[in-house]
């Protein structure tokens, strides 16, 4: 077990009592100005991190249904339109296997959306993008949505996993608008974000860090829920 110094326990006891402090985010103050400026983006929600698989997780799974949720609000009461998924798929012989086990392989169910969003009536209409490493930043489909969509200036992001993918396509987004001068708001929900739980990897732990680094270290607006 991990010795903490007496700086270290206080610094996490002090991350714990910020997200205690998250407050909700509503629907109306997101969509306040309309839905045309706005992209709901859904990162890794996939068979192969959530039901089944070397590298699924439940914590995961846990956010499926709640996230399908959030999307049919925001598609049915606010007439969104620009929802996005970014996901992993990956020829056999991907070079990440060198770093991960093998996951999300073209063709294969792991790599396939989530049912909880394919079941949505309006799962035809997203946009989906697929990645080859855990950065979205090298993902040519969705830099050129981007490029596509100058009007969208508000992102929000859910999706696993906290410290990884989301983590990287929290940066991007924050950095690349920072290297443009564009003033660009992305948002995350903790209650929709997950990521998972080994002996060498605690779940709890790396979402709680990588949450707070993400709203003092690049600026995102970390948030408690959308309702």
């Amino acid at each position: 077990m991990m010795n903490l110094t007496q700086k270290e326990t206080d610094f996490i006891a002090g991350i714990k009592r910020w997200r205690k402090d998250l407050k909700p985010l509503k629907f109306d103050e997101i969509f306040k100005n309309g839905a045309n400026n706005i992209a709901f983006i859904s990162v890794d929600m996939i068979n192969g991190f959530c039901h089944e698989g070397t590298l699924s997780s439940p914590r995961c799974a846990a956010i499926a249904s709640k996230l399908a949720q959030t999307f049919k609000i925001a598609h049915d009461d606010f007439c969104l339109k620009n929802f996005v998924l970014i996901e992993d798929s990956h020829d056999e012989n991907c070079a990440e296997f060198s770093d991960f086990p093998p996951h999300a392989i073209k063709g294969g169910k792991e790599a396939e959306t989530i049912d909880e969003l394919k079941n949505l009536e309006f799962y035809k209409e997203m946009k989906i993008f697929k990645k080859n490493s855990l950065s979205s930043a090298f993902c040519k489909g969705f830099n050129d949505f981007i490029a596509q969509n100058p009007q969208i200036d508000t992102f929000v992001i859910f999706g696993d996993c906290t410290d990884l993918c989301v983590y990287q396509l929290v940066s991007h987004l924050k950095l690349q608008a920072n290297e443009h001068d564009i003033k660009r708001r992305v948002i995350v929900p903790d209650a929709l974000v997950q990521t998972y739980d080994s002996p060498q990897h605690d779940g709890d732990l790396y979402h709680l860090i990588f949450l707070h680094h993400m709203s003092i270290g690049l600026g995102a607006k970390v948030v408690k829920d959308i309702i």
